[in-house]
């Protein structure tokens, strides 16, 4: 083959082209394979980073990958995706503010009605001894603290602590393990009916933003199930 033929084969379209897909795969594929800014910690095929002592957390790349691709992949959509998009993500955003809206109404509500029932019977009972009723109080705030105790570290251990830290650090990328859950959910809620209700110094700002995530994620899955969910 002499000069020529091979500068006409180099310049034609169709070489460049593949040729430049080529470059593309080899570089995505050996960034793929390189290390971790952590040492022992390798990514897999789903893109979870897993840590090689088999701990209970793992870091998720949920992060979309913006590139020639995706943004040739977004254009063949049309304008009917784009506006549906839109539409949803707002539906789905006014769907949590409802639930979370919900959640909070529900455990005022319910504290309101525990520490009226409480207040009631102990003003009832001291009327007659103030030490039954110091005592009727005491074992009524017993009751509810240890009822949330018992939600907590026996039915759902991931509603522990304010939520707060917890939805931080899952937004930057760490997984913990039941976080997201419906019994978190429920757990949340009433644990936090039984801690205030119980009297403790607590409030319901932080587990509010951990009940308000596990309903995000909960209707984030029910979203799966949506007719153009594929579009």
């Amino acid at each position: 083959m002499d000069e020529t033929s091979l500068i006409e084969i180099v310049n034609n379209p169709t070489f460049q082209t593949n040729f430049i897909e080529l470059q593309l795969l080899h570089l995505s594929y050996s960034w793929s394979r390189l290390p971790s800014s952590e040492g022992g910690v390798e990514p897999d095929a789903v893109g979870l980073m897993k840590k090689s002592d088999d701990g209970g957390v793992e870091s998720l790349d949920y992060e979309v990958i913006e590139n020639y691709a995706y943004w040739d992949e977004q254009a063949q959509r049309g304008k009917f995706y784009v506006g549906y998009h839109v539409i949803v993500k707002w539906f789905f955003a006014l769907l949590i503010g409802i639930g979370t809206g919900l959640a909070a109404v529900f455990i005022n509500i319910a504290v309101e009605n525990f520490a009226g029932w409480k207040f009631a019977l102990t003003f009832a009972i001291i009327q007659k001894s103030y030490v039954a009723g110091f005592v009727v109080y005491i074992l009524i705030n017993l009751i509810l603290v240890f009822s949330s105790v018992y939600i907590v570290t026996q039915f759902a251990p991931a509603a522990a602590g304010s939520g707060i830290p917890e939805i931080k650090g899952y937004l930057n990328g760490v997984d913990i393990h039941g976080v997201l859950l419906f019994r978190t959910l429920f757990g949340k809620i009433f644990g936090s009916i039984g801690s205030v209700g119980g009297g403790l110094a607590l409030g319901k700002e932080g587990p509010l933003v951990h009940t308000g995530a596990c309903i995000a994620s909960l209707l984030g899955q029910v979203s799966t199930y949506c007719p153009f969910s594929s579009l």
